[in-house]
């Protein structure tokens, strides 16, 4: 099975307050974190972290946290990962870097995955665009689930994947392509 989520911003003790998480502390939300992933996430699933994993420069809490959770996992960089000069193909042991952006085909659709959406035109040119079926990104926090990516006549679905709006799991490809599929 393939999941998708962001923005777990591990370590950052503001983000409690900043997005009203529901923790009591930090220690409390990277152990729920941990456990709600887990309790989605099998050892053979793939995950595709959109950015935002890790908050401040944690480097000695890479490996032990990256081997705490299921599955094999993939990063697009967000705005906290690059300003924390997580670079190359492997920035945590475990987890791969895809860089800023990625395009993948899920049943047959292509898919978008980008950390923050209004970074799109930056990185793509508009023909490029224009052949995406679906964006998944995060960076939103609990702003918004769904929305419309609009770029001249382009119209495509967009889904937020912070765990904000996912009940703190990853969720499913299914999943995934159901709350497109509702915003089209």
């Amino acid at each position: 099975m393939i999941y998708f989520t962001s923005d777990q911003h591990f370590y950052h003790e503001k983000i409690i307050e900043f997005s009203k998480r529901p923790f009591e502390n930090v220690h409390q939300m990277n152990t729920k974190l941990i456990n709600y992933w887990n309790s989605v996430v099998a050892k053979q699933d793939t995950v595709y972290i959109i950015g935002d994993f890790l908050f401040g420069d944690k480097a000695a809490r890479y490996p032990s946290l990256s081997k705490q959770l299921n599955g094999y996992k993939y990063l697009i960089l967000g705005n906290h990962d690059i300003r924390n000069r997580v670079k190359n193909h492997t920035i945590i042991p475990g987890i791969l870097n895809l860089g800023k952006y990625y395009i993948m085909t899920i049943h047959n659709q292509s898919v978008l995955l980008i950390h923050n959406i209004e970074d799109i035109e930056k990185y793509l040119k508009k023909d490029l665009i224009a052949s995406i079926n679906l964006i998944v990104c995060g960076h939103v926090h609990n702003n918004w689930a769904t929305k419309i990516y609009e770029l001249d006549d382009i119209r495509i679905p967009a889904i937020n994947v912070s765990v904000e709006v996912c009940n703190y799991r990853p969720i499913s490809s299914t999943e995934l392509l159901k709350r497109g599929d509702s915003n089209v």
